[in-house]
């Protein structure tokens, strides 16, 4: 949102209250729930943009969902530390019949720590 208002666009957020999907594979997770998310908010002719992210673990081949608990982010923390992993970003921009689905995928390395730092 920063940046989009530091680029000077005014805009307003809005909750789309579309039902988020974990699909098998990453890249169509983040490109349905980025569409889905657009097309539950698109009106007439203005333009809306969407996006969602995911973290996917190719050494397990499973997609972590979002914590809900502080246990949730100590488990998910530790089993990313010290590998690899993948996050999945995409984004829609919607605009009355016409619409765009993109997404990008940036590798992460997450550093070893001990386990007084996971708590």
């Amino acid at each position: 949102m920063h940046l989009l208002r530091a680029a000077g666009y005014d805009f307003e957020t809005r909750k789309s209250g579309f039902p988020e999907v974990t699909l098998g594979d990453p890249k169509e997770t983040v490109e349905t729930n980025a569409r889905g998310k657009a097309l539950a908010v698109a009106e007439k002719d203005e333009v809306v943009l969407a996006a969602d992210t995911v973290v996917y673990l190719p050494f397990e081949g499973s997609i972590l969902g979002q914590a809900k608990t502080a246990e949730d982010v100590r488990r998910m923390l530790m089993l990313l530390r010290g590998r690899v992993h993948e996050v999945y970003s995409g984004v829609a921009v919607a605009r009355g019949e016409d619409l765009v689905v993109r997404h990008v995928v940036t590798s992460v390395r997450m550093r070893a720590f001990g386990d007084e730092e996971g708590s």
